[in-house]
């Protein structure tokens, strides 16, 4: 059964649906499954409709043995690896309907659960923006390829959503307090802060990938598939700059190591430092149940599986969806683009717990794990 059969199918979804096949292509070359993702206008931006048919083609490769590696890309040129999920479609007649909305959160995670589970090496080409629903496609895959003009970020609580597709999984993994900078500021990350933070794997020049992929396809995958990868791979790794987010780090570590959202922003303005009171200014900007609730999400992750992890993000962009401060955001940010969204509530410390709280009950319709 495909991920298109499960579905209760309208006529402009359906007609939604059959516009995606556009947006992503699947090819075999040699050894490699090859993902391309090919809507430029959109920064291809990750849609429902096309997470649903990346699902479907990591549930064939991974039976199929001729296929030895899978392969994601952008196609040659594009500025944008992915932005992010296709939150404008949210905001469309049909993705206001509560089912609709709820099933590209489903479909989306349970996509990045298959890349985190894939049994053979997944190798992520990067380059240009990739945000939000990008770095979900790459970040949990085994080879991350980051290219010299790559952008990475994790905005959302700039918009009212929150650090989803398993962010709380990996943004934390070079320290707590780093992961809570990177997902409440959402920070942008040059090719050697993604190495740093352990996002990238390996550091490469973009103008190679075609030559890497041709190589990754054509080699003999004999023993140890990952092995070959990484032989393969050797050759093409470049140097990289020094990291401004290592250079920042003690600063991170001081101001961002602390027991609340409050606290971190009181130790931010504690600091006699332009960097300090330049975040400070910026996170006050963020919404303050996104920030709060990320906060909460990123301490309580530590120690989970990536389905729990992946449960508890379904539970939170189920209520999100359910928040004034998500359709607020979206307009001001990405329809409106005023950048002036006005939260409810409107400061850190009139979010109470027993909203944060209800962002963690168990739903009567909890998500639906993919069969690997």
């Amino acid at each position: 059964m495909t991920e298109a059969d499960q579905l209760n199918w309208t006529e402009e979804t359906r007609a939604a649906y059959e516009e995606s096949a556009g947006h992503v292509q699947f090819t075999r070359e040699g050894a490699a499954g090859v993902i391309t993702l090919t809507r430029p206008k959109a920064l291809n931006a990750l849609s429902l409709f096309m997470a649903m048919r990346i699902s479907d083609a990591l549930a064939d490769w991974a039976d199929d043995d001729d296929v030895k590696i899978v392969v994601i890309r952008a196609e040659p040129g594009a500025r944008a690896f992915c932005a992010g999920g296709d939150i404008r479609a949210l905001m469309s007649p049909y993705g206001q309907d509560p089912y609709w909305a709820r099933m590209f959160f489903q479909r989306e995670y349970a996509m990045n659960i298959r890349i985190r589970r894939f049994p053979k090496p997944y190798i992520a080409l990067l380059d240009g923006v990739v945000m939000g629903g990008g770095c979900g496609l790459s970040v949990h895959g085994s080879h991350r390829l980051v290219g010299e003009k790559v952008m990475m970020a994790m905005p959302e609580t700039a918009i009212g959503l929150f650090a989803d597709v398993g962010a709380s999984a990996f943004l934390p993994q070079k320290g707590l307090a780093l992961g809570m900078y990177l997902a409440f500021t959402g920070a942008r990350l040059d090719q050697a802060d993604v190495l740093y933070a352990g996002f990238g794997t390996h550091a490469v020049s973009a103008e190679a990938f075609d030559d890497i992929l041709s190589a990754l396809a054509a080699a003999e995958y004999e023993g140890d598939a990952h092995a070959v990868v990484d032989a393969v791979l050797a050759p093409f790794i470049v140097e990289t700059q020094a990291s401004g987010l290592a250079e920042r780090r003690a600063l991170i570590d001081r101001t961002f190591d602390r027991g609340a959202p409050e606290a971190i922003l009181e130790a931010l303005e504690s600091e006699d430092d332009p960097w300090a009171q330049d975040t400070a200014a910026h996170l006050r900007k963020m919404s303050p149940s996104s920030v709060k609730v990320t906060f909460r999400a990123l301490r309580e992750a530590a120690g989970e599986s990536f389905e729990d992890i992946m449960r508890v993000d379904y539970r939170i962009a189920t209520r999100r969806l359910e928040h004034p401060d998500f359709p607020e955001g979206v307009r001001a940010v990405i329809i409106d683009k005023t950048n002036a969204p006005v939260w409810s509530p409107a400061r850190l410390e009139d979010v109470s717990d027993e909203a944060v709280d209800l962002h963690f009950a168990p739903l009567d319709e909890e998500l639906r794990l993919p069969v690997l």
